[in-house]
């Protein structure tokens, strides 16, 4: 089930004007204190720091060095929070939230950074936790995980490569767990430490 990709630059409104001025608060802390908490912030194209990307109505926010956050498309927004992190929004009103440090993914049995990827129309991707991931790909999918190396995926197929899918929900809570919900109108949940659920709950 490999899901962390090799690190590259490549919601509805109201979330989107939060996420916004949040990020003009970071753009602003990073005018006053350099890079010493925020690495960078991007608004609708406009970036300062390095290492956000976005484009019209959307938003990338990232804070802690190597940072990347990355918002392409309409009403995206994408946060990314630690060292390395990263997060993609890419498409229409997608959300994609990273907050954790590089560490050991119980998937890959490698060193991998905190990520969270939202592609395509309406997905909510959310990663807690060192070494772990979260991927929403295709339209109206959530992927939840909370623990370090662990993973939750919501698509079409499991990665790679990332296939769309619609409706699914996948959750994760524990270490070095993972949790899949494949295909369409899908529910997976992984509780605890060391599990592994696909299209199931346990």
């Amino acid at each position: 089930m490999v899901r962390h990709r090799a690190r590259s630059k490549e919601k509805p409104a109201g979330a989107v004007l939060r996420g916004a001025v949040a990020a003009g608060l970071a753009a602003a802390a990073l005018g006053a204190a350099g890079t010493a908490n925020a690495t960078c912030a991007s608004i609708s194209g406009v970036a300062a720091g390095t290492g956000c990307t976005s484009t019209p109505t959307s938003f990338a926010i990232g804070l802690g060095p190597g940072t990347e956050a990355d918002a392409e498309g309409l009403f995206n927004g994408a946060i990314a929070v630690g060292t390395e992190t990263e997060a993609s929004a890419t498409g229409v009103g997608n959300i994609a939230v990273a907050v954790g440090n590089p560490g050991v993914n119980g998937q890959v049995m490698a060193i991998v950074p905190t990520d969270a990827i939202a592609r395509g129309s309406f997905n909510r991707a959310f990663a807690f936790g060192n070494g772990s991931g979260a991927a929403a790909i295709g339209t109206n999918n959530m992927a939840f995980v909370a623990g370090n190396g662990s993973d939750a995926i919501a698509a079409g197929s499991v990665p790679p490569p990332f296939v769309p899918g619609k409706n699914n929900t996948a959750f994760t809570l524990g270490n070095f767990s993972s949790a899949s919900a494949i295909g369409n109108n899908q529910l997976a949940g992984a509780l605890g430490n060391n599990k592994t659920k696909q299209n199931a709950v346990g």
